[in-house]
């Protein structure tokens, strides 16, 4: 870690005056988050109202942080340099080298041909009839995205899912038997070992798992390391696929995933099939990990409104937050009183301790359709094929930032498909609550479909940035248009 930490401030006083004037530009300016590349392997964070200043091996969850003085001119500016990339990368991959070797031999292979690394991966699964599952995650929304990487797996090469492995396990339950790493030491040896490892900060613990299936002579597969070892009777073999760890910089977790996974197998095309609109039950999430993610509690009020014009026999599942927290609880109490206000009894307030106390109440109430903030219970509704409308608020994405746009914005996470539409929370989107309502007629009363310009406008995300040198985003932007999405409805 020495050495990397040496690397990050050599790479800092090569683009000092870059990152200063980046730091002038974004103290005069009105934003109050900037996320910049700068170079090959150095990502610049600013943020205003915080003073402190830190530099960061990993991203975007650091490994190591140290404090440092050298930007501290303006106190109401927090300066954040992370490192990453193939420095860090090849750093963490001769970590398992290494250490692998105290197990036993071990001979190391680079493979520049994708037809071969594919059928080195296609012999090793063909040995197994059931795999075990690593999940990396620690955001519970990721877990269920992740889920994508095993099944490509299931379906390339026709395995049965024995176990998930993942810190989410007990909301991981509806998919399928599930443990917590705590406490792991036994591999099954009847099934082989897929581990998922995207960010710098879960390799520790891939390397220790991994390290803990070799002993016991089982074969791993990393996705996201491109990495393949196979323990043979005298030795242990360490394949590579030759090129640059995948990063999400660019583009789509959709889009991101089949990059991992492209050197094992070739994704196979998955139509996704909506649940049939049986009733006219809707199901709304109001809030998110952070308070800026809230769906107004107006907004809500004016969809109950409407239902009770409408529809006045349906029901409104809310999802009510978290018991002790007093933002929730103020939201709640403000949206009961309207209600009460307004003569609306069919919103039913719920709180819940399990994503399968969800599906249960989303199977109870016959739930046709929801609404949600940008959080995990948008992709439980997605992993349910449940229609969902997920509120992205851009006051927390620095439009001028591919990174940001990637990890912060609808372009990242929002869903390809006929699931999951996108609603942006921006200055210019001034019918956000005119086109919910027209998206709920669209689907459950046949209504026109005036309301995808009211909630998703094309030209927003890709206003500041260059659409030739982000083609991937710009693609993104397409695909997750609203308008393109029901396309042929």
């Amino acid at each position: 870690m020495k050495n990397l930490r040496e690397i990050l401030l050599k790479n800092i006083d090569k683009h000092e005056h870059e990152i200063k004037k980046n730091i002038n530009l974004f103290e005069k300016g009105d934003s109050n988050y900037r996320n910049l590349k700068i170079g090959e392997n150095l990502v610049l964070v600013l943020r205003k109202n915080n003073c402190e200043n830190f530099i960061h091996l990993g991203f975007p969850f650091p490994i190591e942080s140290y404090p440092i003085k050298k930007f501290n001119e303006n106190e109401n500016i927090s300066v954040s340099l992370f490192l990453r990339g193939d420095i860090l990368r090849s750093f963490q991959r001769n970590q398992l080298i290494a250490e692998t070797k105290e197990i036993g031999k071990v001979n190391y292979i680079e493979i520049d041909s994708l037809e071969e690394y594919r059928n080195l991966t296609k012999n090793i699964c063909s040995k197994f009839k059931s795999v075990e599952y690593y999940d990396p995650y620690s955001f519970l929304g990721d877990s269920f995205i992740g889920l994508y990487f095993i099944e490509n797996f299931i379906e390339n090469f026709k395995l049965e899912l024995n176990k998930i492995y993942s810190e989410n396990y007990k909301n991981l339950e509806i998919v399928s038997d599930t443990s917590g790493y705590i406490g792991y030491k036994n591999k099954n040896k009847n099934s082989l070992g897929i581990f998922v490892d995207l960010l710098d900060n879960q390799w520790n613990r891939t390397k220790h798992l991994v390290k803990i299936s070799t002993k016991q002579g089982i074969p791993s597969i990393i996705c996201g390391r491109d990495i393949i070892i196979i323990p043979r009777k005298n030795n242990i073999d360490i394949y590579h696929f030759n090129r640059s760890d995948v990063l999400l910089e660019n583009e789509n977790i959709e889009d991101y995933m089949r990059r991992c996974l492209s050197p094992f197998l070739e994704c196979k095309s998955k139509k996704v099939e909506p649940i049939k609109i049986n009733s006219q039950n809707i199901i709304i999430n109001p809030f998110g990990s952070e308070e800026l993610k809230t769906i107004p509690y107006q907004l809500v009020l004016e969809v109950a409104k409407d239902f009770k014009n409408k529809n006045p026999d349906s029901k409104i599942l809310l999802v009510s937050g978290f018991k002790n927290n007093y933002s929730h609880l103020l939201w709640v109490s403000k949206l009961k009183g309207l209600l009460s206000e307004n003569g609306i009894s069919n919103v039913l307030f719920k709180n819940y301790g399990s994503f399968l106390e969800i599906e249960k109440d989303i199977d109870r109430y016959n739930i046709s359709i929801g609404l949600t903030a940008d959080t995990s219970i948008a992709h439980l509704f997605n992993h349910l094929n449940l229609r969902n409308l997920t509120f992205f608020n851009l006051s927390r994405c620095d439009l001028q930032s591919p990174q940001s746009l990637s990890s912060d914005s609808p372009l990242g996470f929002c869903r390809y498909g006929k699931i999951q539409y996108p609603a942006l929370i921006h200055p210019r989107i001034t019918s956000l609550t005119e086109g919910t309502i027209g998206f709920l007629d669209y689907f459950l009363r046949d209504a026109n479909s005036s309301w995808c310009s009211l909630v998703f406008n094309k030209d927003i995300l890709m206003s500041k940035i260059d659409i030739k040198k982000n083609s991937r985003l710009s693609l993104s932007n397409t695909k997750l248009n609203p308008e393109e999405k029901i396309k042929n409805d």
